[in-house]
Order: C-alpha cells, then structure tokens, then sequence
C-alpha cells in the first residue's frame, strides 16, 4: 500500500463499501450495520499502514469518498460518515449485545479488537505490537474526526473513543494518547503524520486538538 496505485485501490475499495442501496427505512441498528464490512476494511487497511509508519496510506483511508445511499454524505470523506455510522452502533448497544461484551465501556472498539486479531497474526505476525497498532490507529481516528469538525480554540472536540480511553490516566498512568502527544512534541512539525498531511501539517493545532480531547477523556470517569 505505499504506491499511489495502491492507494487509489484502497481507497476506491473502502467508497465501494460505503455505497449501499438505500432501504427507504428500518431499524437504525439493521441500517448501520450495512456499513459493518467498510469498517472491517477501513480498520485493517489503517492498522496494516500504522505496521510501517505509512501514514500517507493512513490518510488515503481517512479521506476515502464515502457515498452512502449513492450520493456523498457527512462531507463525503470515510472518517466523517463512517463515525456517523459508528455512532449508530452506539445508540443501539449492539456490540454489548454480544455474550461477554455487555459490561465493557468500549464494546465495539473490544470486539474489534479481538476479531481483527487473529487475522493480523496470522499474515503480519505483530505478536505484541497488534494492540500497540489496534490503539494507535482508535488514536488516530478519534483526534483525525477532531480535525474535521475543529473550528478553533473555542470549538467543542469530540472523536469516538476506543478501548485507548480506559488505559489513559489511572492505574495505566500515559496511555496510547499520552504516548502520541509526547511522539509529536519531540518532534515538532517534522512529525510524520504531520508531512502526511494530518492536522494540516501544523504541530500546534495537533495540540491543541489533542489536549482538548483529553480533557473529554478525562472527563468520562472510568477511573
């Protein structure tokens, strides 16, 4: 995936994904559930991309075109629609509807992340580093969602957050959040998410960013 070929696949497989027939109704559940196989696609293509720090790919699968029912929604990039399907998911409590699920704080990003597992040990072979990457990419999700909707210092921070929430702060002490704002400050605007294009190549708006968001995490009390 580090070819501009690559890339266009990818991504034109992710907007494929996205583009289910339009039902006309139903439950809320059955509707967000038709978008289940893009996020497979957008969680192992992002993950496989965070194994060698290929953050352009990374992009490519954050700013996919997404065209759910056939025409563009939620500002037609994957990261805003398929969050606004996310958030169906969790209205509805489906993933903590699944036995051993139900008292998790995050049970779609856990399920996620046990399902996805298996399939990464078996052709990557991370061993360890696959919940390090899991985290990583949940990071970059939530603070790239951020972005999208950061009208400045003032505006409200919001991003889904994954099982990364739980492990910031407490007993865990730095958490994969922590770890990536102490990543960037060491290096400054030459970070590579930064070249990549992520927060606009600018390290003081990812900070900004990220400070604010983990004042939300802070926030939920899961401590």
């Amino acid at each position: 995936t580090d070819s501009p070929d690559h890339r266009r696949i990818l991504a034109a497989t992710i907007t494929k994904l996205t583009e289910v027939p339009d039902s006309g109704g139903g439950f809320t559940v059955w509707l967000a559930i038709r978008y289940y196989p893009a996020l497979i696609a957008m969680y192992g293509s992002g993950i496989a991309a965070l194994v060698s720090r290929d953050y352009e790919t990374l992009a490519c699968v954050f700013n996919a075109a997404f065209y759910g029912k056939g025409e563009p929604e939620d500002g037609g990039r994957a990261i805003l629609g398929m969050t606004a399907k996310i958030l169906d998911f969790e209205r509805t409590d489906i993933f903590k509807h699944i036995p051993g699920y139900e008292k998790y704080y995050t049970a779609r990003s856990e399920y996620l992340f046990k399902s996805l597992q298996p399939v990464f040990d078996d052709l990557l072979f991370l061993g360890r580093d696959y919940e390090a990457l899991f985290d990583r990419f949940e990071v970059f999700w939530a603070l790239t969602y951020a972005d999208a909707r950061y009208k400045g210092a003032d505006s409200e921070v919001w991003g889904p957050v994954g099982r990364f929430g739980w492990k910031e702060g407490g007993l865990y002490g730095s958490g994969p959040l922590t770890d990536l704002v102490s990543e960037a400050a060491a290096s400054g605007d030459q970070w590579a998410p930064l070249k990549a294009g992520f927060f606009q190549g600018s390290e003081k708006r990812f900070l900004e960013i990220a400070s604010a968001y983990a004042k939300l995490i802070s926030g939920l009390g899961w401590h």
